[in-house]
Protein backbone atom coordinates (compact mmCIF):
# COMPACT_ATOMS: atom_id res chain seq x y z
CA UNK A 1 0.00 0.00 0.00
CA UNK A 2 2.69 2.30 0.81
CA UNK A 3 4.44 1.67 -2.41
CA UNK A 4 1.90 2.51 -3.98
CA UNK A 5 1.11 5.87 -2.78
CA UNK A 6 4.53 6.52 -3.33
CA UNK A 7 4.30 5.86 -7.00
CA UNK A 8 1.42 7.97 -6.94
CA UNK A 9 3.04 10.43 -6.11
CA UNK A 10 6.34 9.98 -8.17
CA UNK A 11 3.74 9.57 -11.35
CA UNK A 12 2.39 13.05 -10.20
CA UNK A 13 5.69 14.85 -9.68
CA UNK A 14 6.94 13.47 -13.23
CA UNK A 15 3.68 14.59 -15.26
CA UNK A 16 3.77 18.07 -13.65
CA UNK A 17 7.25 18.90 -14.01
CA UNK A 18 8.26 17.00 -17.35
CA UNK A 19 5.86 18.90 -19.94
CA UNK A 20 8.41 21.73 -18.55
CA UNK A 21 11.33 20.27 -19.55
CA UNK A 22 11.12 18.79 -22.95
CA UNK A 23 12.76 21.59 -25.30
CA UNK A 24 10.28 23.07 -27.88
CA UNK A 25 6.96 22.38 -25.13
CA UNK A 26 7.40 25.81 -23.99
CA UNK A 27 6.87 27.10 -26.81
CA UNK A 28 2.76 27.14 -27.08
CA UNK A 29 2.66 28.52 -30.71
CA UNK A 30 -1.12 27.38 -31.99
CA UNK A 31 -2.42 26.28 -35.01
CA UNK A 32 -3.41 29.20 -37.79
CA UNK A 33 -7.36 29.01 -37.63
CA UNK A 34 -7.08 26.91 -41.62
CA UNK A 35 -4.95 24.24 -40.32
CA UNK A 36 -7.01 23.46 -36.86
CA UNK A 37 -8.91 20.55 -38.44
CA UNK A 38 -6.02 18.92 -39.77
CA UNK A 39 -5.58 16.56 -37.10
CA UNK A 40 -8.51 15.65 -36.04
CA UNK A 41 -8.87 13.38 -39.83
CA UNK A 42 -7.70 10.25 -39.78
CA UNK A 43 -3.88 9.83 -40.89
CA UNK A 44 -4.51 8.70 -44.05
CA UNK A 45 -6.20 11.68 -45.00
CA UNK A 46 -4.05 14.03 -43.40
CA UNK A 47 -1.15 12.45 -45.49
CA UNK A 48 -3.50 13.39 -48.50
CA UNK A 49 -4.11 16.45 -47.28
CA UNK A 50 -0.17 17.59 -46.96
CA UNK A 51 0.54 17.12 -50.30
CA UNK A 52 -1.60 19.94 -51.19
CA UNK A 53 -1.04 22.58 -48.99
CA UNK A 54 0.96 25.71 -49.87
CA UNK A 55 4.96 25.19 -48.26
CA UNK A 56 4.66 27.32 -45.82
CA UNK A 57 1.11 25.51 -44.24
CA UNK A 58 3.25 22.73 -44.52
CA UNK A 59 6.17 23.81 -42.26
CA UNK A 60 3.67 24.48 -40.09
CA UNK A 61 1.84 21.35 -39.82
CA UNK A 62 5.37 19.86 -39.92
CA UNK A 63 6.72 21.32 -37.08
CA UNK A 64 3.81 20.83 -35.15
CA UNK A 65 3.93 17.31 -35.77
CA UNK A 66 7.56 16.72 -34.49
CA UNK A 67 7.50 19.36 -31.59
CA UNK A 68 3.65 19.28 -29.76
CA UNK A 69 2.31 15.95 -30.95
CA UNK A 70 3.30 12.76 -28.72
CA UNK A 71 4.99 11.10 -29.58
CA UNK A 72 6.91 13.10 -32.46
CA UNK A 73 5.04 12.27 -35.86
CA UNK A 74 7.15 11.09 -38.65
CA UNK A 75 3.78 11.43 -40.88
CA UNK A 76 5.05 13.88 -42.84
CA UNK A 77 9.00 13.76 -43.57
CA UNK A 78 8.98 11.68 -46.36
CA UNK A 79 6.54 13.57 -48.69
CA UNK A 80 7.74 17.21 -47.63
CA UNK A 81 11.57 16.41 -48.23
CA UNK A 82 10.23 14.88 -51.59
CA UNK A 83 10.20 18.39 -52.86
CA UNK A 84 13.62 18.33 -53.18
CA UNK A 85 15.73 21.58 -53.81
CA UNK A 86 13.20 23.57 -54.30
CA UNK A 87 13.02 23.43 -50.34
CA UNK A 88 16.11 23.74 -49.43
CA UNK A 89 16.39 28.16 -49.62
CA UNK A 90 13.16 27.74 -47.60
CA UNK A 91 14.25 25.48 -44.59
CA UNK A 92 17.53 27.27 -44.31
CA UNK A 93 15.85 30.77 -43.23
CA UNK A 94 13.50 28.83 -41.14
CA UNK A 95 16.65 27.59 -39.18
CA UNK A 96 18.36 30.71 -39.44
CA UNK A 97 14.66 32.41 -37.97
CA UNK A 98 14.73 29.25 -35.21
CA UNK A 99 19.08 30.21 -34.42
CA UNK A 100 17.74 33.51 -33.99
CA UNK A 101 14.75 33.22 -31.70
CA UNK A 102 15.46 33.90 -28.03
CA UNK A 103 13.61 30.74 -26.47
CA UNK A 104 15.58 28.58 -28.80
CA UNK A 105 13.99 25.45 -29.62
CA UNK A 106 16.45 22.56 -30.10
CA UNK A 107 13.62 20.24 -30.87
CA UNK A 108 12.68 22.78 -33.81
CA UNK A 109 15.97 23.00 -34.85
CA UNK A 110 16.63 18.64 -34.71
CA UNK A 111 13.57 18.54 -36.82
CA UNK A 112 14.76 21.37 -39.35
CA UNK A 113 18.11 19.16 -39.78
CA UNK A 114 16.44 16.30 -40.09
CA UNK A 115 14.49 17.11 -43.34
CA UNK A 116 18.09 17.89 -44.93
CA UNK A 117 18.91 14.32 -43.91
CA UNK A 118 16.03 12.51 -45.16
CA UNK A 119 16.31 14.76 -48.48
CA UNK A 120 20.05 12.61 -48.84
CA UNK A 121 18.70 9.15 -47.85
CA UNK A 122 15.66 8.62 -49.02
CA UNK A 123 15.15 10.93 -52.06
CA UNK A 124 19.32 10.83 -53.07
CA UNK A 125 19.77 14.75 -52.97
CA UNK A 126 23.14 15.31 -52.95
CA UNK A 127 23.49 18.37 -50.69
CA UNK A 128 27.43 17.99 -49.90
CA UNK A 129 28.41 20.88 -52.71
CA UNK A 130 26.36 23.70 -50.82
CA UNK A 131 28.75 25.15 -48.29
CA UNK A 132 26.27 28.03 -47.01
CA UNK A 133 23.69 24.97 -46.37
CA UNK A 134 26.88 23.07 -44.38
CA UNK A 135 27.85 25.42 -42.49
CA UNK A 136 24.50 26.59 -41.49
CA UNK A 137 24.32 23.32 -40.27
CA UNK A 138 27.57 23.24 -38.54
CA UNK A 139 27.23 26.36 -36.15
CA UNK A 140 23.93 25.71 -35.33
CA UNK A 141 25.01 21.93 -33.84
CA UNK A 142 28.20 23.39 -32.66
CA UNK A 143 25.84 25.95 -30.67
CA UNK A 144 23.52 23.54 -29.44
CA UNK A 145 23.79 22.03 -25.47
CA UNK A 146 25.31 19.13 -25.31
CA UNK A 147 22.52 16.22 -25.04
CA UNK A 148 20.62 13.65 -27.35
CA UNK A 149 19.19 16.09 -29.73
CA UNK A 150 22.52 17.27 -30.78
CA UNK A 151 24.13 14.00 -31.44
CA UNK A 152 20.73 13.37 -33.56
CA UNK A 153 21.61 16.38 -35.59
CA UNK A 154 25.37 15.59 -35.76
CA UNK A 155 24.08 12.31 -37.28
CA UNK A 156 21.83 14.06 -39.73
CA UNK A 157 24.92 16.22 -40.68
CA UNK A 158 27.04 12.91 -41.11
CA UNK A 159 24.45 11.71 -43.51
CA UNK A 160 24.51 14.63 -45.37
CA UNK A 161 28.56 15.08 -45.82
CA UNK A 162 28.08 11.30 -46.97
CA UNK A 163 25.81 12.10 -49.64
CA UNK A 164 23.71 9.51 -51.06
CA UNK A 165 24.52 5.87 -51.19
CA UNK A 166 24.84 4.37 -54.72
CA UNK A 167 22.11 1.29 -54.39
CA UNK A 168 23.68 -1.98 -55.17
CA UNK A 169 22.68 -4.89 -57.69
CA UNK A 170 21.31 -7.68 -55.54
CA UNK A 171 23.31 -10.91 -57.00
CA UNK A 172 20.12 -13.61 -58.35
CA UNK A 173 20.35 -16.47 -55.83
CA UNK A 174 18.97 -20.11 -57.33
CA UNK A 175 18.77 -21.86 -53.42
CA UNK A 176 17.26 -25.23 -55.11
CA UNK A 177 19.30 -26.97 -52.59
CA UNK A 178 21.15 -26.53 -49.21
CA UNK A 179 24.51 -26.61 -51.17
CA UNK A 180 23.71 -23.57 -53.19
CA UNK A 181 21.85 -22.19 -50.13
CA UNK A 182 25.76 -22.26 -48.00
CA UNK A 183 27.00 -20.71 -51.42
CA UNK A 184 24.35 -17.94 -52.09
CA UNK A 185 25.08 -16.57 -48.10
CA UNK A 186 28.71 -16.66 -48.52
CA UNK A 187 28.33 -14.56 -51.49
CA UNK A 188 25.83 -12.33 -49.41
CA UNK A 189 28.84 -11.21 -46.69
CA UNK A 190 30.14 -8.52 -46.88
CA UNK A 191 34.33 -8.43 -48.00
Amino acid sequence: MRIHSSMTVVTFVVLAVLPGCVPGCAQKEPLPEHLKSFFSQHVSKQEKAFTTLALEDQFTVYIHARTRRHPPSQTFDFPFTKRGSEIVPFLMEKLREENGREDVSPLRQESIIRLFGWMVRFHKYDLRDNEELLTLLEETIQAMEPGPLKGFCSDWLSIIKAGPKEKRERPKIDIGDSDNLRKALKRLKPP
